[in-house]
């Protein structure tokens, strides 16, 4: 049941991100990835200035609470990489309470697997993740408030 949740969570905050860029000029032509081979690549496509951008959609509910981002990395249930090191999208979003952070998905990988960092690592459920500090991961991100962007 969790699972089923989540995946609708996750599926809000796309539509919700889909909604947010589509008021931007610049950004045109959103197409949702509903390939099942490749569900994990990237949540879905949009035209950015000429170019098509991949992106990574997540919400994770309690960064607020614990101000750390939990980057997703391994299903240990399936044995394989999962989030930040399944995903082909060039950003990666994630939408922490009032908030969207869009990072350059190349900057939060190397951010989290930065070894000198010392972050710390969980395992829930089916997932495994580190725990970012929202302070560290914020400057090289995008924030897009999203009460601001729906009133406007």
């Amino acid at each position: 049941m969790a699972f089923i949740a989540d995946l609708k969570t996750g599926h809000e905050a796309e539509d919700l991100l889909i909604e947010i860029l589509s008021e931007k000029p610049t950004n045109t032509n959103f197409v949702k990835n509903t390939d099942p081979k490749k569900l994990s690549d990237y949540d879905f496509t949009f035209n950015f200035n000429g170019r098509v951008t991949t992106i990574e959609v997540k919400w994770d509910k309690k960064s607020d609470f614990t101000q750390n981002l939990a980057i997703e990395y391994w299903n240990p249930r399936q044995m394989k990489y999962s989030g930040i090191l399944a995903t082909k999208a060039d950003l990666f979003a994630i939408q922490i309470k009032d908030r969207f952070l869009i990072f350059p998905t190349a900057d939060l990988k190397a951010l989290a697997f930065d070894t000198s960092k010392k972050f710390k690592h969980a395992e829930i459920d089916n997932s495994t993740m580190v725990l970012v500090p929202i302070s560290v991961a914020q400057p090289l991100a995008k924030s897009i408030n999203i009460n601001r962007c729906l009133a406007a």
